[in-house]
């Protein structure tokens, strides 16, 4: 019995002690995560990230295609200042088939270019002519007058007036390979190109 109001009198004296003793006992208990605890929070994670990557791919995609967009159209204003400031006919041409696209003064004007420019498209992109557009008729039948490195190419001419030649693309269609596609045509006075429209690939 003395042994027992002993230890009751000294819990009384230190009940501080006491409860810090116990508090300390529980903490270092569950301190860190259990293997179950981890297993399952690396699986929210996973299943987390499987549901926005989609929406990020897209995302990307689409920043990629705006991006090409207005390097095209900053080429267009570049050209059609360098064709009224040189005097000379300045053509953007488009490589479909390598994927390339560049700047040059018509050819006759000059031996070569010395200010000529190209530039590789995206690798998951590619540009397209619609086959109404009326230049892809004008194109063929001029053909034959071409003789330069890029003889019968799509390609915009700007005239040195500052207008855009009647052979040159109303509309040129800027395809993601899993994406939407971007149009790119000329303003109502066809003196420039606009981004026009995004639509899904069909």
């Amino acid at each position: 019995m003395r042994l027992r109001s002993k230890r009751l009198l000294w819990l009384r004296r230190r009940p501080l002690a006491a409860l810090g003793l116990c508090a300390r006992s529980r903490v270092g208990h569950q301190a860190g995560f259990t293997l179950i605890e981890m297993i399952l929070v690396m699986t929210l994670l996973v299943v987390g990230v499987s549901f926005i990557a989609p929406h990020l791919a897209g995302f990307f995609r689409g920043r990629t295609l705006n991006s090409e967009a207005r390097q095209l159209i900053a080429m267009m204003h570049n050209g059609q200042s360098r064709a009224v400031s040189g005097g000379v006919p300045i053509r953007l041409w488009f490589d479909v088939q390598n994927k390339k696209y560049g700047l040059e003064e018509e050819p006759g004007f000059n031996e070569k270019d010395p200010n000529a420019v190209e530039l590789p498209l995206n690798e998951n992109l590619r540009i397209e002519i619609p086959n109404d557009d009326p230049s892809v008729s004008q194109a063929a039948a001029t053909t034959t007058e071409d003789n330069g490195a890029h003889a019968g190419m799509p390609k915009i001419t700007f005239q040195p007036d500052g207008s855009i030649a009647d052979t040159s693309p109303r509309t040129i269609r800027i395809v993601d390979s899993d994406g939407p596609v971007l149009s790119l045509t000329q303003t109502r006075d066809r003196n420039q190109y606009e981004i026009a429209t995004t639509t899904e690939q069909q």
